[in-house]
């Protein structure tokens, strides 16, 4: 049986943002995903993965806010990379972004993130 993720974007619309998370867990969805998550207010990002990495079967990274490389834009990915080891985060890292200048020109970032890791 496939698993099946509640995308917040496009679903329980009904509800404002916030509440359908809640909304998608009663409706019997153990996992959701949505669309341009800079349009939401999630605050402090690094505590936020502390307190809820339990329940992140994915994440997925993009430079902010031009979806660029994740080298570029207002967050420390190297630092966010960092946390996920020590927090013991085993999953997948999406790539979800718009290469600025070509794909493999600009993987520099991803060689980065492995050798200091």
């Amino acid at each position: 049986m496939p698993k099946f993720a509640a995308n917040l974007s496009m679903m329980f619309t009904e509800a404002p943002f916030i509440e359908r998370f809640g909304a998608a867990a009663q409706a019997g969805f153990a996992a959701v995903e949505f669309l341009f998550p800079y349009e939401q207010d999630i605050g402090d990002i690094a505590t936020k993965l502390r307190r809820y990495l339990p329940h992140v079967g994915h994440i997925q990274i993009a430079g902010v806010p031009d979806r660029h490389e994740p080298d570029t834009g207002e967050l420390d990915y190297a630092y966010l990379f960092r946390l996920l080891d020590e927090l013991g985060y085993a999953g997948w890292v999406g790539c979800e972004y718009r290469p600025a200048a070509g794909t493999v020109a600009g993987l520099g970032w991803m060689r980065n993130a492995v050798t200091r890791g």
